[in-house]
């Protein structure tokens, strides 16, 4: 159902705290407590010989478990497709969820691209989509799931989104924006890298009432934004 995240790196830039998920690579882990192992007891091999034996855990001797987010009030969570936020952050979700968040989910493109099927018709799929997100999204335990309907594949960067993600922004006011991370090294899909830029920029012209004030409604500002990372697949 989806990592929860963590604050790992979590920094503060006006006012607003922003973190993001840190995949742990099971090789880097490894070689990560070899070497320490190596450090503590020596380098020569009569030194090397004496190591001690390896725990079967290599995620909890690589680091110690972060605690748990606390529970905000509302949560908005920002996706390029359906599946997108499942994969990013359905774990969280369905936790704050039960704990008595109010969850929102944005998906930006309509889907109609997500197939490996080349007779699949483009609308009829959309639409396939568009239900298997609602009831995703009523198994994680969230209020509501708003559509978009962009051109899954041709997401831009643009004023015009910009303002579509700013109203949602403020019409949800959420204490944490969960999203893509649009800095994650080696993105392929041009839709989660556009998605999470264009939602970035609309948290700051959310909070700033000179950015499209003919949507009359207050500026908001999230508490905190959350960045999630999927393995790349091509």
């Amino acid at each position: 159902m989806g990592c929860e995240l963590c604050l790992e790196g979590a920094t503060k830039r006006g006012g607003i705290f922003f973190g993001i998920r840190r995949e742990v690579d099971p090789v880097e882990a490894l070689v990560s407590i070899c070497r320490q192992q190596l450090r503590a007891t020596g380098s020569t091999p009569a030194q090397r010989r004496r190591l001690p034996a390896m725990t079967s855990d290599l995620y909890g001797d690589l680091r110690h478990t972060p605690p748990p987010l606390d529970v905000p009030d509302r949560v908005l969570a920002i996706g390029a497709h359906p599946d997108d936020i499942e994969f990013g952050a359905g774990g969280t979700l369905a936790r704050w969820a039960a704990d008595g968040a109010d969850i929102t989910m944005l998906i930006v493109t309509d889907g109609s691209k997500g197939t490996w099927e080349p007779d699949r018709d483009p609308a009829q799929l959309a639409a396939e989509r568009q239900q298997e997100q609602v009831a995703a999204a009523a198994t994680l335990g969230a209020g509501r799931v708003i559509h978009l309907a962009e051109v899954d594949g041709e997401l831009e960067v643009s004023m015009r989104l910009r303002e579509r993600l700013c109203l949602a922004i403020r019409r949800a006011q959420p204490d944490v924006l969960l999203t893509h991370d649009p800095w994650q090294r080696y993105q392929l899909h041009p839709d989660h890298r556009a998605t999470g830029t264009v939602a970035l920029d609309a948290v700051v012209a959310a909070r700033d009432p000179l950015f499209f004030p003919d949507q009359g409604i207050n500026p908001h500002r999230p508490a905190a934004v959350l960045l999630w990372l999927s393995l790349i697949h091509i």
